[in-house]
């Protein structure tokens, strides 16, 4: 292997060009030339990163969490127990797509009776919006890290 040929080669090449050759075809070159090709690789860590794809699995269960509340909130504190850290992170949006209902019907029925004539009523659709609003705060409150110290 003529290997400033080779180096003259890789240079023509993107970053994601040589991280998709390094992936996938290792059969084709030799492993010293994907030795050369990982040490460029290593040269820019930023290049290796992969985009995580979403699964099909996983937008039915962001949609279910949102219809069925006790679903997205059983699901995200049993993900969220997990050592993995991607799946720590979808179990909190879990949390939260099983949490949003709650606050989104507690705006609706706070409004239904704010626009009441009884002043009961209101003063119980003010405490409902109130109690929701307060809640959805402190919500995004610790799910941003709350007292992290």
């Amino acid at each position: 292997m003529d290997r400033e040929a080779f180096e003259k080669e890789l240079d023509g090449y993107s970053q994601e060009e040589l991280y998709l050759i390094y992936r996938t075809q290792q059969d084709v070159y030799s492993p010293e030339e994907i030795e050369m090709i990982g040490a460029r690789l290593q040269a820019v860590p930023e290049a290796v990163t992969e985009e995580p794809k979403t699964s099909p699995l996983t937008v039915l269960c962001y949609v279910l969490s949102c219809i069925v509340p006790l679903f997205g909130l059983l699901l995200g504190a049993v993900l969220r127990s997990e050592q993995d850290e991607r799946r720590k992170r979808l179990g909190g949006d879990f949390l939260v797509c099983g949490c949003l209902p709650a606050f989104g019907l507690g705006v609706i029925i706070g409004g239904i009776l704010l626009a009441s004539q009884d002043e009961q009523k209101k003063s119980l659709g003010k405490k409902c919006m109130a109690t929701s609003f307060i809640s959805l705060m402190l919500l995004m409150f610790f799910w941003s890290g709350g007292f992290r110290i």
